[in-house]
């Protein structure tokens, strides 16, 4: 009393449909060879897919509360940092082209090339780390853009009143320092702009 159950005699792929009038198309399929659940299609390649055509395949998750503390969120858990991933693929035609998450070994937000290369790291400590291809020639690895009616700022600041280090350093690689420039209190005893 209270519950409802399907349970097939037999497993299959298409254990449970829910299809529209005029179509074969489910809008509903339960797998329960494979335990996965589609949306849209007949054949889900995992635990949950969603498939539709033009404009109708989204997702959405609506919270309709207001003027109080209100969530809408989405958890991507992993069972453990060694060799977990949490990420959500981008993909075109079910070929990965970016991916944004953790990585196994670390806790650092990666957003990488097609599962191969970094191209943003930001480690739980803020440090964040932007690398570009290997490629001859000059990049633009950040740009700051504005509209005719504002400015383009980029602050530097330090909120530590001991250090007051604020500095861009220009280097020929990872460890040598060439240039720098900025404000350092520890290594000049003032508040002076210097290069």
């Amino acid at each position: 009393t209270g519950t409802a159950l399907f349970k097939p005699t037999t497993n299959s792929t298409s254990a449970f449909q829910v299809q529209p009038a005029a179509s074969a198309t489910p809008v509903l399929n339960v797998d329960t060879t494979n335990s996965r659940v589609g949306i849209g299609l007949d054949n889900p390649g995992n635990r949950l897919h969603v498939q539709g055509t033009g404009t109708t395949c989204c997702i959405q998750i609506s919270n309709t509360t207001t003027g109080s503390t209100n969530v809408a969120q989405i958890y991507l858990s992993r069972g453990d940092q060694a060799s977990g991933f949490a990420s959500i693929n981008f993909q075109t035609n079910y070929t990965e082209n970016w991916q944004i998450g953790t990585s196994a070994g670390t806790a650092n937000l990666r957003i990488r090339v097609s599962d191969t290369t970094d191209r943003l790291t930001m480690t739980t400590d803020g440090d964040t780390t932007i690398q570009g291809a290997n490629v001859t020639g000059s990049r633009t690895l950040l740009a700051l853009q504005a509209n005719a009616t504002s400015r383009a700022v980029m602050n530097i600041t330090n909120q530590n009143a001991t250090s007051k280090s604020a500095v861009i350093n220009f280097s020929a690689n990872s460890t040598a320092t060439v240039w720098q420039m900025g404000s350092d209190y520890n290594v000049n005893g003032g508040d002076n702009f210097y290069l």
